[in-house]
């Protein structure tokens, strides 16, 4: 500081040593400015990852629903609705299997991989709540919501039809087109348990219905032709001259009736 203080540039005296031409030092600037994203190459990673997505898209949506309609959905004659006093006992006002426990049968978890909108359709059809391919449209916007990081929003979707399925086995409030809490929040926090409890609970009742009384050889108008019985005519209500005798009657059995 004393230095600095006392001293001025008067008192500097430079002496050259050496005279040579300047150096650069690093990597000389471009005269074109570069890019700091490469176009062609940010459409080559985008169509590199974008076209399995659209495959996978393409396969659930379309694909695998419409093999799974020709295989089951087309073959099925009747459905779960409206016929719910032939359905067993062990079906009503409980699931048949825990949440939990559904996930035992490895192969139809596998399959949820590729499979996940036509199964829920799949059930939806088989209780008679939608027509199959509505079921799969509304199905396929729900997966993409939990897909997209929206499952919020799809859980209402799958939530509302699964009050619709507890409802109808006797296990809800038997309010029709509302959403409970509880099958919301299943829905939200393990939807894959919840698509695997209502597809084995609904195609165990449906393999236990009886097929209907049409398919069994005779229509529902018979069946009740068969239940009245035939009405008895009362003679008491004629007069005493118009009621046949013993010897009428004979005659009339023995000679048949009279054209």
């Amino acid at each position: 500081y004393a230095f600095l203080r006392n001293t001025s540039l008067k008192d500097l005296h430079v002496q050259a040593v050496s005279i040579s031409a300047p150096r650069i030092q690093g990597e000389p600037i471009p005269a074109e400015p570069i890019l700091l994203v490469d176009i062609n190459q940010a459409i080559h990673t985008g169509a590199m990852i974008a076209s399995p997505c659209a495959v996978y898209f393409f396969c659930i949506g379309f694909v695998i629903p419409w093999i799974n309609w020709r295989l089951r959905v087309r073959h099925r004659k009747y459905r779960l609705m409206g016929r719910l006093a032939d359905i067993e006992n062990d079906y009503k006002e409980k699931w048949a299997l825990s949440l939990f426990s559904s996930l035992r049968n490895r192969v139809m978890c596998v399959s949820m991989i590729c499979c996940l909108p036509a199964r829920l359709a799949d059930t939806w059809d088989s209780v008679g709540l939608v027509p199959y391919w509505l079921g799969v449209k509304r199905a396929f916007t729900c997966c993409g919501m939990y897909l997209f990081g929206c499952g919020v929003c799809g859980a209402t979707i799958s939530g509302r039809f699964r009050s619709e399925i507890r409802d109808f086995f006797l296990m809800g409030d038997q309010t029709k087109g509302n959403m409970e809490v509880a099958d919301y929040c299943e829905y939200l926090f393990c939807p894959i348990c919840c698509v695997l409890q209502e597809a084995q609970h609904v195609d165990a009742a449906l393999d236990d219905l009886p097929p209907p009384r049409r398919m069994r050889g005779f229509s529902v108008e018979e069946t009740k032709q068969q239940e009245v019985p035939p009405p008895q005519q009362d003679f008491a209500c004629f007069e005493p001259s118009a009621m046949p005798t013993r010897f009428e009657g004979a005659a009339a059995i023995k000679d048949g009736p009279l054209l």
